[in-house]
């Protein structure tokens, strides 16, 4: 009865064992090759997406954005940065790599204000005359000269008549020497370099020299 019983559990063993072998593992084996099948298709169409999009992102470019700025196409440039090929995060991109300042959490049209405004600035750039030094430091005393004035008052009705006069002298000066002042003295401005921007710029930081 013992053989009997060893002999029957010998063949259940070997039936599971051909089971195992014949049927079992070449579905496993099956299953496990479409797995992999599957996941080498997706990763090919993953990919093949990838580069489709890549191929149609536009990437800008502030030096080509500036000749054509300067070639008069500025409604051109205004209107592509504006368009849905450039998101958020690539004009703001374009700004950090070429050191341009955006506020905090920025929208769309505050960031394209702040490429225009570097653009008119850079381009102005471009058409600065040369100062000659010994002019420069002519420059940079009369502009020492006229901040002095503004900070000199110690009551608020003389402060107010000092600043006027500054005001009133500095408009009567033509907007060439206006701007060989301004340049002299490293001063900036958003927007265009206007004799009227130029005057603010100057009276901004007379102000802030009056404060220390």
């Amino acid at each position: 009865m013992v053989d009997q019983d060893k002999e029957r559990l010998y063949n259940i063993e070997f039936i599971l064992k051909d089971i195992k072998d014949h049927i079992v593992k070449p579905i496993m084996d099956h299953i496990d090759k479409s797995i992999k099948d599957l996941e080498e298709r997706l990763t090919r169409k993953i990919e093949s997406k990838n580069k489709a999009k890549s191929a149609f992102v536009k990437t800008l470019d502030f030096d080509e954005l500036l000749k054509d700025w300067s070639d008069d196409k500025k409604d051109v440039v205004k209107e592509e940065l504006k368009s849905k090929s450039y998101n958020n995060i690539q004009l703001k991109d374009l700004c950090a790599k070429n050191n341009i300042k955006i506020k905090a959490r920025p929208t769309k049209a505050q960031i394209i204000e702040a490429i225009i405004s570097e653009l008119n600035r850079r381009l102005e750039a471009e058409k600065e005359p040369e100062i000659p030094l010994e002019e420069v430091e002519g420059l940079r005393q009369k502009f020492n000269e006229y901040s002095r004035t503004w900070a000199s008052a110690k009551e608020r009705e003389e402060e107010k008549q000092n600043e006027e006069e500054v005001m009133d002298e500095l408009k009567n000066l033509s907007e060439e020497y206006i701007r060989r002042l301004f340049d002299a003295n490293h001063l900036e401005v958003k927007g265009s370099l206007s004799k009227e921007n130029m005057l603010k710029a100057m009276y901004a930081k007379f102000r802030e020299r009056r404060r220390y």
